[in-house]
């Protein structure tokens, strides 16, 4: 059941009765050159949960508004909602658009409004200050996967599935 939506920042916070492992947002916001993983269900899931590492590229605008961060982790059509992760396994990011298909050229929105937006709504983000020490990517996939849902959209009137 949807329970909030960000229209601007293509946000939306859904309620599910099934147990999940809380993510942590990362406070300080991501630099340019810094090693990002994306993490998803791209084409309707037919890959099953998907990890991919890359680089940030670019931020546009200052952290805590409405303004995106690029970068070059590979992300299909499906990938949309996932969080963009630093190497620490920290949420720097929600996984927003892709530019053109097949280049890199990909965009996430700032953990800042994410936050924002969830506290608005009722829901006590877990922060950390900074990085902590750096994980093994396995690890941070493993992590990934205790609070990454594939989530699909039944219909127009806001229902919606996960899996």
């Amino acid at each position: 059941m949807i329970e909030a939506e960000d229209s601007a920042n293509d946000l939306a916070l859904v309620k599910f009765e099934f147990p999940s492992s809380p993510v942590t947002f990362r406070l300080k916001p991501a630099e340019i050159g810094e090693d990002v993983f994306a993490v998803g269900f791209p084409y309707a899931g037919e890959l099953g949960l998907h990890f991919t590492k890359g680089s940030v590229s670019s931020n546009i605008g200052p952290e805590n508004d409405a303004s995106l961060l690029q970068f070059t982790a590979p992300v299909q059509q499906g990938n949309s909602g996932g969080p963009l992760l630093d190497e620490s396994g920290l949420v720097i990011g929600v996984v927003r658009a892709i530019l053109v298909p097949g280049q890199n050229v990909n965009f996430a929105i700032h953990a800042g409004p994410v936050r924002d937006f969830l506290e608005k709504n009722g829901v006590n983000a877990i922060t950390a200050a900074s990085p902590s020490e750096p994980a093994s990517p396995s690890e941070i996939a493993k992590r990934a996967k205790l609070h990454t849902v594939r989530l699909s959209c039944v219909n127009g009137a806001g229902a919606a599935e996960a899996e």
